[in-house]
C-alpha cells in the first residue's frame, strides 16, 4: 500500500490549508479585532488637531485712487426707446491698480489653530461593558468553530481511510473469486468438451465467470476512486 494511506504519517498541520479551516480562522481574526475595538471604547481618548486658515477674498486688489462719477445710471425706463435713469448726485467710487497675488493674501491673512481634546466616558459605561462580554463570547465561540471544523475535516480523513481500506479488501477478495472461479470453469469446459454435462449446466459456470470479473472490475474502481478522495489530504 502506498505511503500516504498511512495515517501516521499525515501531517494534521496541512489541514490549516483547507478552505474550512481558513474561513473559520479570517472569522475568528474578524471576533478577535471587534473585541479589541470594544476593549479600546472603555478608555479615554486623547486627539490633537490643527488647522490653517487662509480666510483670503480673491478679488481683493490695490485701491490707488478714487474718482467722481457725475450723475451715475440708475436704472432704465422700460419704453420703446429705454431711456436710461440717472442720479441727481455724484458718486465717488474706488479705482484699482491690480488684484494683490494670491500669496500675500495667504500671508495677510494666514490663522493658525492648535486643539487638544480630552474625552472620558461617564455615562454609558454599563453597556460598552457588556458589549465587551459579548465580544469575548462570541470570539470564544468561534474559537471552538476553528477547533471543530478541522476535527470534523480529521473524521472525514479517517472516514476516507477506512473506505480505501475496505474497498482494497474487496479487491482483494473478488480477485481471489475470479482466480476460482476460472479454475471452476476450465473443469466445467473440459467437462462439456467429454459431454459429461449440458449446455445449460456449462452456460451456468461461464456467467459465474463474468460475474467474478464484474466484481474484480467493481472494486477495482471503487479502490481507485477512495484512493483519490485520500490523496487530496495530502
Amino acid at each position: 500500500m502506498e505511503d500516504y494511506y498511512n495515517s501516521h504519517q499525515l501531517d494534521f498541520k496541512k489541514f490549516n490549508n483547507n478552505p474550512d479551516v481558513q474561513l473559520e480562522q479570517m472569522r475568528l481574526a474578524s471576533a478577535e479585532k471587534q473585541l479589541e475595538i470594544n476593549k479600546g471604547s472603555l478608555l479615554p481618548t486623547l486627539t490633537f488637531g490643527y488647522a490653517f486658515g487662509s480666510n483670503f477674498i480673491n478679488t481683493a486688489s490695490t485701491i490707488t485712487e478714487r474718482r467722481t462719477i457725475n450723475n451715475p445710471v440708475i436704472g432704465f425706463v422700460n419704453d420703446s426707446s429705454k431711456s436710461l435713469v440717472r442720479s441727481v448726485s455724484n458718486q465717488s467710487v474706488a479705482v484699482s491698480e491690480s488684484a494683490i497675488p494670491l500669496f500675500t493674501q495667504l500671508g495677510n491673512n494666514k490663522q493658525h489653530q492648535f486643539q487638544l481634546n480630552l474625552q472620558w466616558q461617564i455615562f454609558g459605561k454599563g453597556q460598552r461593558r457588556t458589549n465587551v462580554k459579548l465580544a469575548e463570547l462570541q470570539t470564544k465561540q468561534q474559537e471552538y468553530r476553528v477547533k471543530l471544523t478541522e476535527q470534523k475535516i480529521k473524521e472525514n480523513y479517517f472516514q476516507a481511510f477506512s473506505n480505501v481500506l475496505a474497498a482494497k479488501k474487496r479487491h482483494e477478495t473478488s480477485l481471489k473469486v475470479l482466480n476460482a472461479q476460472k479454475e471452476r470453469y476450465q473443469m466445467a469446459k473440459e467437462k462439456y468438451e467429454l459431454n459429461l454435462i449440458d449446455f445449460f449446466e456449462f452456460a451456468t459456470y461461464q456467467n459465474q465467470l463474468l460475474n467474478a470479473e464484474l466484481e474484480v472490475s467493481k472494486a477495482k474502481l471503487e479502490w481507485n476512486f477512495n484512493r483519490e478522495i485520500v490523496r487530496l489530504y495530502h
